[in-house]
């Protein structure tokens, strides 16, 4: 009996010292995603045929996306240069038009101002339909002919700049101010020097991620581009 009963406390023990079962670990929550929730909801009230209900819906769902894209495009800004000292940064954004026509925008800007209080501001524009336009407008310049008109005004020099895809015209207009225009695939970002000097406006100009700008907020038709499809 003594024998029986010490078999039985080590078998006990033994159970009791195993590892328990296997089992599966929880799934790992997915992160929160207001946006589309918002759109899941403006399309289940679509469904539910409550059309009000679902603009509503689908237009809290674009701030959440603008006010992301303003985040990201900030980020973008340029730091300020030695000797200079970077202000607040402005976002705002909106929407022209409506149906097949509407046009939606998001601008970010920072002005910079050095010891002497001379000020560089540049700005961010996000309107793919509007920018890519005004692109194209601008290819002109590259005919000498054109440019050669354009040199012939009194106090203004002109100067076209192409670099990583990106075209910008830099216009110095003597004793007054020096302006950069640069059209990247449906941004625009714009430096003004509020001094004729066009070294201060291409420091920040070269400051900028062009290449990092476009491949976030280039337009979708490029996008479509790239992947060889086009718009339905």
């Amino acid at each position: 009996m003594p024998r029986t009963i010490a078999l039985a406390l080590v078998l006990l023990t033994t159970w009791f010292v195993l590892p328990a079962p296997a089992q599966d670990a929880p799934p790992t929550p997915k992160p929160a995603d207001p946006v589309a929730d918002l759109i899941g909801e403006a399309l289940r009230a679509w469904r539910g045929q409550k059309p009000q209900q679902a603009i509503e819906l689908l237009q809290k769902a674009i701030g959440r996306i603008q006010d992301g894209m303003r985040k990201g495009m900030s980020a973008l800004l340029p730091k300020a240069p030695e000797g200079w000292k970077a202000g607040d940064v402005e976002s705002k954004s909106g929407n022209w038009g409506s149906g097949g026509s509407a046009v939606t925008w998001n601008q970010v800007g920072c002005t910079y101002t050095d010891e002497r209080g001379d000020k560089v501001t540049v700005k961010m524009t996000n309107m793919p339909r509007l920018v890519d336009a005004q692109r194209r407008q601008l290819e002109v310049l590259k005919d000498p002919r054109v440019r050669k008109l354009m040199e012939s005004k009194p106090g203004m020099e002109f100067d076209l700049i192409e670099r990583d895809g990106w075209l910008a015209l830099l216009t110095v207009q003597t004793g007054h101010s020096c302006q950069i225009a640069a059209h990247g695939k449906g941004t625009l970002v714009t430096v003004e020097s509020n001094v004729p000097d066009r070294k201060r406006a291409l420091l920040f100009f070269d400051a900028l991620d062009l290449k990092s700008i476009d491949a976030v907020f280039g337009s979708a038709e490029d996008a479509q581009k790239g992947t060889g499809r086009r718009g339905e």
